[in-house]
């Protein structure tokens, strides 16, 4: 069982855990000892040279770097060994090291690779395991390869190796999505796929394409909207395909009897409204605002803030887990509006306030015991009868 194995976890936040335990935990994880580990798994595949070590290590400074190197080859090996399974993860040959792939280990980068190989090869005879395999690979690929290690060049081929490899099977997928019309499933392993990979052109322009060919053109302009607000944000040019979407989601259609069928399908839905645009949540605002004058049906505006020692993709992956939780547990009434990365507005009809702020409460434990969430995340909420 993986837990019994040395388990090696590269894909975002370093880890190593042992029979269970977290050899990592509380530790330096950037401290030589694992750099060491880093390198040898890097390249797994072949000898690695002492004198290779010693220079990308940065242990030629040391006054004895050949004396520098064997000590912190003999404390990886006793830490790799804590559970007293005397299993030999370092492989000495002559003057080189390997790490030894023919022991009883776990590690990320192996699974993901697996995965999406199997989705791959898997698309045209066993579609849904192929949609299985690469649900498997999203969920593994947890953050960019060893993305502490940002000033270690021997890093960056292959950190953009995994990250090809997963942007690569996401756009082989796609044509077999459309093949079968199959558009909602597309945009939610898109959506996946962004909150892992940020500004990656491709991955953005098939998710945007996958709202409009769902015909979602509220969420469409509202993804547009966003992305293009966060290149503004980090000063980046927007590239002329992410452009070129821009006439794409103009009007609807320009066929009025196309609207009329548009209109007329059935589309009656559970859960909350997800209004995904300020322009048309202020109109549907305003509008509500105009018939509390002709009746006393009461309505309650409410606002939802995610705040917290956070990095800001942290942020936006709890909104859309928070946007799910209000779209499923509001009522088909309700109006929920996603101002931005962080704050939710939500208008409530037929309600009083303290039966809003019921729901509120409900809302907030539910959200907080539903989802595995950052202890740093605080979740505001206030708002006032109309």
């Amino acid at each position: 069982m993986q837990n019994e194995r040395l388990s090696i976890y590269t894909l975002g936040n370093f880890k190593v855990l042992n029979g269970g335990d977290n050899l990592t935990n509380g530790k330096k994880k950037m401290s030589k000892r694992w750099q060491l580990l880093q390198y040898l798994i890097t390249f797994r595949k072949r000898d690695v040279a002492r004198e290779e070590l010693i220079m990308n290590l940065g242990l030629n400074e040391n006054q004895d770097p050949e004396g520098s190197l064997s000590a912190l080859i003999y404390r990886l090996r006793k830490v790799l060994n804590s559970s007293g399974r005397n299993l030999d993860f370092i492989k000495t040959t002559g003057t080189a090291y390997t790490f030894n792939t023919e022991t009883d280990y776990w590690l990320d980068i192996e699974k993901f690779e697996n995965h999406c190989q199997q989705a791959k090869e898997m698309i045209e005879g066993d579609f849904q395991n192929a949609i299985s395999n690469f649900e498997n690979a999203i969920e593994i690929y947890e953050g960019e390869y060893l993305e502490d290690a940002n000033s270690k060049e021997w890093i960056w081929s292959v950190r953009n190796k995994y990250r090809d490899l997963l942007v690569s099977t996401m756009l082989e997928l796609d044509q077999y999505f459309e093949k079968k019309n199959s558009y909602n499933k597309l945009w939610q392993l898109y959506n996946l796929v962004q909150q892992r990979i940020n500004f990656d052109e491709r991955i953005i322009k098939g998710a945007i394409e996958a709202l409009i060919k769902d015909e979602r053109w509220g969420m469409a302009r509202f993804k547009y909207q966003e992305v293009l607000s966060l290149y503004q944000e980090n000063d980046l040019l927007i590239p002329p395909e992410l452009k070129a979407l821009e006439s794409k989601l103009g009007n609807m259609d320009d066929d009025p009897e196309s609207l009329v069928e548009y209109f007329q399908r059935d589309n009656e839905v559970e859960g909350a409204f997800i209004c995904n645009d300020r322009e048309t949540f202020s109109t549907i605002y305003e509008l509500e605002k105009r018939r509390l004058q002709r009746n006393t049906s009461e309505r309650y505006l409410a606002h939802l803030r995610l705040t917290g020692k956070l990095e800001r993709e942290k942020i936006i992956m709890c909104g859309d887990k928070m946007l799910k939780l209000l779209s499923d547990q509001l009522r088909s009434g309700d109006v929920v509006c996603r101002w931005n990365s962080k704050h939710f507005i939500i208008l409530m009809t037929d309600v009083l306030e303290g039966e809003a702020e019921r729901i509120l409460k409900r809302l907030k434990n539910s959200f907080m015991a539903k989802f595995e969430l950052p202890e740093e995340l605080i979740l505001e909420q206030k708002g006032y009868q109309l």
